[in-house]
């Protein structure tokens, strides 16, 4: 979804996408999206670099290791998988960092893909169903 004040294009900190997982992120075959960015400090993160500045000193330089995309830049990306996806009934992952902080990103997102058969996993999810809440 499109900011309306301003028409912009969302745009999302993402510091991996991991590819072909099974087994980790629920049934079938999935791909990792982690943000960054997480308001929580858990004692047991898996991900702390999510906790790190997005930017180098100067501000404007993101850190290495960390991409800025558009939700059509990430599809880019892992469209490739979606075959995966409908032969295994997997999906994207959105992790990270706290994918939650990023809602515009994901809607943009889910509206790029609107004509293919993804389905979206949030880590949190993953993380309930582990641990007997859900």
């Amino acid at each position: 979804m499109r900011n309306v004040q301003t028409n912009e294009i969302p745009k999302a900190p993402i510091f991996a996408i991991n590819r072909l997982r099974m087994g980790t992120d629920g049934p079938g075959v999935t791909t990792l999206v982690a943000f960054m960015g997480c308001p929580l400090k858990c004692k047991y993160c898996l991900n702390p670099q999510c906790h790190q500045p997005i930017y180098e000193e100067d501000g404007t330089t993101l850190r290495d290791g960390v991409m800025m995309l558009t939700p059509q830049e990430l599809y880019d990306m892992v469209k490739i998988d979606n075959i995966y996806f409908q032969a295994t009934g997997g999906g994207i992952c959105f992790g990270g960092g706290e994918p939650t902080l990023y809602p515009q990103f994901i809607e943009e997102f889910k509206n790029v893909t609107r004509e293919e058969i993804i389905k979206y996993i949030f880590d949190e999810d993953r993380k309930n169903r582990k641990n007997g809440k859900r």
